[in-house]
């Protein structure tokens, strides 16, 4: 897969947006949504994929790994762009226990949940993209402490 340079580019920025790239298909893209794989997002950063697999591990970019060892990043944590989420590291770290792995974290991201938006229930990835990281972090903190005292 090779990433597309069909689509302009950002006025600040220098590198094609990360969403140029073709998502893999996944059969969890309807609960989470598509997915990069890991040697898209290394090209698109200009970084190798051992950079790509250290951001992963560092919680600066949420990956999920597959039962056949690989990595995939899943799309919503980016912009059109390609920018990740505000306040996703903090986030990802806030949620500790209470989604120890991409997965689960994944899940925790992208699924819409009342306390993040009324009327409709927006995902905690909208409510970071839409500047409410301080309802999203109490809420990831307050999960992480019902898991640390069950």
């Amino acid at each position: 897969m090779s990433i597309l340079n069909a689509i302009p580019q950002h006025p600040q920025q220098k590198k094609p947006p990360l969403l140029t790239a073709v998502p893999q298909p996944s059969p969890w893209d309807e609960l989470i949504g598509p997915f990069y794989t890991i040697n898209d997002y290394a090209a698109w950063e200009g970084i190798t994929r051992q950079s790509a697999h250290k951001r992963v591990r560092a919680g600066s970019v949420l990956g999920v790994h597959t039962s056949d060892n690989h990595i995939l990043i899943p799309t919503f944590q980016f912009n059109s762009y390609g920018e990740r989420l505000p306040y996703l590291a903090e986030t990802l770290a806030a949620l500790g226990p209470a989604a120890p792995d991409g997965w689960s974290q994944a899940i925790w991201l992208s699924t819409p949940a009342p306390i993040f938006g009324t009327p409709s229930p927006i995902s905690a990835a909208q409510a970071l993209r839409s500047g409410r990281h301080v309802r999203v972090l109490q809420a990831a903190r307050a999960d992480a402490a019902r898991v640390t005292s069950a």
